[in-house]
Parts: structure tokens; C-alpha cells; sequence
């Protein structure tokens, strides 16, 4: 008995440390994954995503969902309107987290949060990708605000090309791209031509 209490003291540190906690997790530490469904049965970890838990007094927002999803699809990025919000250039709440997964890779299927997905390939999906921490210890992958521009002009008819033109405003008053920067990958997603008239009016 005594050595459960520690293994699930252990379990919660790991917890407090990390935000969220998988199965991988606690095999990394040495711990039994057994205690993930045994915890959550007794109301100590709140099980979102399949195989990912938190704290059930975790605050869940937006950058939580993020850190979520990364958890669960570390191959993805945050993509369009999900990359905007993590950037801090859009005060619309997403109520789907925009992923991008390279061609021929595994499409997640998470009841929640909610995912949309896009498939891109070669440098469309590996160019202009940052890495962060969130939630407190999540690495997570998003577009740069410049590619995440780009990105919303070639999808125009998909997310509406009022959100492109915001962006782009947006994002160059935060000074959060160079103009180099903007046609780089405006030329890489083939919507430099389109851009251009909006760019010009920078």
C-alpha cells in the first residue's frame, strides 16, 4: 500500500512538472501506466485524448488544446487559424485545432478537442516551423507568423480571405515577419502573385 501511495505521489510530481502526462511518459519515469487509468478512476487525473492526461485542476484553454494535441500527434504542426491564435493575432475563438500532417502520414482521430486536418508535403510541410513550450512543459510545433500567412492565402476559399488579409496586417504592425520573410514563403505556397497588391499596401 505504502508503495502505491509513492508511486502515485511520483505520478502526481510527474504531473506538476509536466502539464500533461502519456503512457510514454511514465515509462520514462519508471512507472507503472496502469496508474493513469487507476488515478483517473478515482477522480486524481482528468483523462482527455486517448493516453493523455492532467491535473483535473488544470486551467483548459486554447494553449492547453494545443499542448493536448501535441501529446497526441507529435508528428503535426499548428496550422491557419490555430497557428494565428497561438501567435496573438486574432481574438476569434477557434473551436477546432488546424493541424498540418505530412502526406501519407497518420490522420489522428480525437474526440476531443476537435482537429482539422491539411495534408502538405515536402518543404510545404517541413518550411517555417518553430518549436515551443507550453502547458507547462509541452513541446509543441506551429508555422511561423509569415508561413501561417501564406498558408491562410493559398486556403483562401477554405478560411475566407477577409482572415488572410487580417493576418497579414496584423502581423506586420506586431513586426512579427520581415517583408523577405513574407515573399519567401508566399513564393514556397505559389500565392505570391495574389499577395502581392495586399503586400504592397504594407
Amino acid at each position: 500500500m505504502t508503495g502505491d501511495k509513492t508511486k502515485h505521489a511520483q505520478v502526481r510530481e510527474l504531473i506538476r512538472q509536466k502539464g500533461l502526462v502519456s503512457r510514454a511518459d511514465l515509462r520514462e519515469a519508471g512507472l507503472p501506466e496502469a496508474y493513469l487509468s487507476r488515478m483517473s478512476s478515482q477522480g486524481q487525473l482528468l483523462a482527455l485524448a486517448s493516453g493523455v492526461y492532467a491535473d483535473p485542476d488544470a486551467e483548459v484553454d486554447e494553449r492547453f488544446e494545443l499542448a493536448v494535441v501535441a501529446k497526441r500527434v507529435p508528428h503535426a504542426v499548428i496550422f491557419g487559424p490555430s497557428a494565428l491564435m497561438f501567435h496573438g493575432v486574432t481574438t476569434q475563438l477557434a473551436h477546432t485545432v488546424h493541424l498540418a500532417i505530412e502526406r501519407g502520414r497518420w490522420t489522428p482521430r480525437l474526440k476531443w478537442p476537435s482537429v482539422e486536418v491539411v495534408h502538405l508535403s515536402g518543404r510545404s510541410f517541413t518550411a517555417g516551423v518553430e518549436e515551443h513550450i507550453v502547458a507547462p512543459d509541452v513541446p509543441i510545433r506551429v508555422y511561423s507568423m509569415a508561413k501561417t500567412v501564406a498558408d491562410l492565402f493559398k486556403l483562401r476559399s477554405r478560411f475566407g480571405l477577409d482572415v488572410a488579409i487580417e493576418a497579414l496586417k496584423e502581423g506586420w504592425r506586431e513586426r512579427l515577419f520581415t517583408r523577405p520573410e513574407l515573399e519567401e514563403y508566399a513564393r514556397l505556397s505559389r500565392v505570391h502573385r495574389v499577395m502581392m497588391p495586399y503586400m504592397e499596401m504594407l
